[in-house]
C-alpha cells in the first residue's frame, strides 16, 4: 500500500467458545459444569492466486495475522510490496486469505528464505535497554492476558518502543501471535523500512519457548532484542548471538538470563 496502511475492518467472530463438560473427582462424583475454550479456526493464505501457507489460529487479527507472516517468512520485505489482502470468513471454522503482491515484491521462495544468510545477517543492530525495564516488564507480563486467563490455552507476544508496550496480541499458535504483532506495528504505519518509527528500534517479549525457527522469523522482521518467560534451545541461542540479536530468557520480576554476542 502507498501509505503502508491496510484497511481492517472488524474479524472477530468469537474468541471463546463455551463448553459442556463432566468433572470428575477422587471421591468418585461427576459434575456437570461450563467452560470457556480458545475458539480455533482454519486458515487458508494464497499469495497471487497460489496457495502458500496454513495456519490453525485464534479467529481475530487475521489481516495482521497474514501480513505479518509474510514478513516473518520471508515472502515480502516491508508491507508496501503488498497490493491489497482480502479475508473471507463466511465458511463457519474455515477462513481464507487472498493476498495480491505488486509486481516489483521480490517473490523469494519460501525455502529459501528460510536458508539464505542473507535473509537474516546484518539485519538487527544492538538497542540500548536497561534491566529495570526487563523487570518491569517481566512483572507486567504476570499479569496474564485475557484469553489465557480465560482458557488457559494462548500464547502472547508483546512489541515494546521506548520501554512502552504498544501491542499484545494472543493467539492459540505462538507463531501466529507473534505475527500478529509485527503485522499490527506493519498495518499502522511503522513497518520494517517504513516511514515513522519501525520495527529495528523494539522490543518483542513472548511467552513461548524460543527455538530457532521462531528466533528467525523475529530476525527477518529486525527486531534486535528478544525477551520469553520461558527458555530458548541450544540453536536458538547460537543463532542469535551469531546474528547479533539479544536474547533475554527465563524472564521475572527475580532474575532472567542473557545471550549476547
Amino acid at each position: 500500500m502507498d501509505d503502508d496502511r491496510l484497511d481492517c475492518p472488524p474479524q472477530k467472530r468469537y474468541a471463546v467458545a463455551t463448553i459442556p463438560a463432566t468433572k470428575v473427582q477422587p471421591d468418585g462424583s461427576h459434575h456437570a459444569i461450563s467452560l470457556p475454550a480458545a475458539a480455533e479456526e482454519h486458515l487458508d493464505v494464497f499469495i497471487n492466486g497460489s496457495l502458500v501457507f496454513q495456519t490453525s489460529c485464534t479467529p481475530e487479527l487475521l489481516t495482521e495475522l497474514v501480513i505479518g507472516r509474510l514478513v516473518t517468512d520471508g515472502f515480502i520485505a516491508d508491507i508496501s510490496d503488498v497490493e491489497d489482502v482480502v479475508i473471507d470468513t463466511t465458511h463457519d471454522s474455515q477462513a481464507r486469505a487472498d493476498v495480491t503482491l505488486k509486481a516489483t515484491a521480490q517473490t523469494t521462495a519460501k525455502t529459501e528464505a528460510r536458508t539464505a544468510e542473507k535473509t537474516r545477517a546484518g539485519l538487527v543492530s544492538p538497542i540500548e535497554w536497561q534491566a529495570e525495564q526487563i523487570f518491569r516488564l517481566a512483572a507486567e507480563f504476570e499479569n496474564d492476558t485475557p484469553l489465557h486467563r480465560s482458557t488457559g490455552a494462548t500464547h502472547s507476544c508483546r512489541l515494546i518502543e521506548n520501554g512502552e508496550t504498544i501491542i499484545c496480541c494472543e493467539d492459540i499458535s505462538r507463531h501466529n501471535a507473534l505475527d500478529k504483532a509485527i503485522g499490527h506495528v506493519m498495518m499502522n504505519g511503522r513497518g520494517v523500512n517504513g516511514r515513522g518509527k519501525d520495527l529495528s528500534q523494539m522490543m518483542a517479549l513472548v511467552s513461548c519457548r524460543v527455538t530457532e525457527e521462531l528466533l528467525h522469523k523475529v530476525l527477518r522482521a529486525r527486531i534486535p532484542l528478544l525477551i520469553t518467560k520461558a527458555t530458548a534451545t541450544e540453536n536458538a541461542i547460537r543463532e542469535a548471538t551469531r546474528y547479533g540479536l539479544t536474547l533475554i530468557s527465563q524472564a521475572s520480576p527475580q532474575s532472567f538470563l542473557i545471550f549476547e554476542s
